[in-house]
C-alpha cells in the first residue's frame, strides 16, 4: 500500500460534510519534519512545483517544533493532488519518514480538521470551537464519514494538533 492511499477518497467525502453539516472545504497542508543535508533541495523542489501551479496558492511556514508546513489554498481536489505530488517528491528523495500528517480544513461556525496520519494511512477528525477541542463533534463527524474515508477507530490515537499555521 502506498504511503498516501486513502487521500483520494476525501474529495467525495467532503460533499457529505457539506450537505450534512454545512462544512465547506478550506485550506490544506502537509506537515514535514525538517532535516539537514539534501533536504533543503527537496523543499526547494516542492516550492518550485507549487510556484508554477496555476490552480492553487501556497505558503511555506516553519513552526517552532522544527516542522515545515506547505499550506495550500484551492479546491479540495487540487489540494489533494498537490499533496500527492509533494509526497512523491519527498518519497523519491528518501524522506518519507519525515512526513507527519496532511491536514484538511473545513469551516462553518467551527474549525474542523480532517487529519491524515501517514503512518496509519487513515484520517481522524479534530474540531475546535472557540479554541477548545470538541470531542462530541469529532465523534459526530467520525460517525458521519467513517464509511466514506479510511478512519482511525481508536479515539486515543486522535492526537490534537494545536497551533497549526492554517
Amino acid at each position: 500500500m502506498r504511503l498516501r492511499d486513502g487521500l483520494f477518497a476525501l474529495p467525495s467525502a467532503s460533499i457529505s460534510l457539506d450537505i450534512k453539516l454545512g462544512l465547506k472545504s478550506g485550506k490544506a497542508a502537509i506537515c514535514v519534519k525538517e532535516s539537514s543535508g539534501i533536504f533543503k533541495s527537496v523543499v526547494e523542489e516542492v516550492e518550485n512545483f507549487l510556484k508554477i501551479s496555476k490552480e492553487l496558492s501556497y505558503e511555506c511556514v516553519r513552526d517552532r517544533y522544527g516542522y515545515i508546513w506547505f499550506i495550500l489554498s484551492s479546491s479540495i481536489e487540487a489540494e489533494t493532488a498537490a499533496i500527492d505530488a509533494i509526497i512523491d517528491t519527498i518519497e523519491k528523495n528518501g524522506f518519507s519518514s519525515n512526513i507527519l500528517a496532511a491536514v484538511f480544513e473545513f469551516l462553518n461556525k467551527k474549525r474542523v480538521y480532517l487529519i491524515f496520519r501517514f503512518n496509519e494511512k487513515k484520517f481522524y477528525p479534530f474540531v475546535l470551537i472557540n479554541n477548545k477541542r470538541d470531542i462530541s463533534e469529532e465523534m459526530r463527524i467520525y460517525t458521519l464519514i467513517k464509511n466514506e474515508l479510511p478512519m482511525i477507530d481508536d479515539m486515543e490515537r486522535w492526537y490534537p494538533m494545536w497551533n497549526m499555521p492554517l
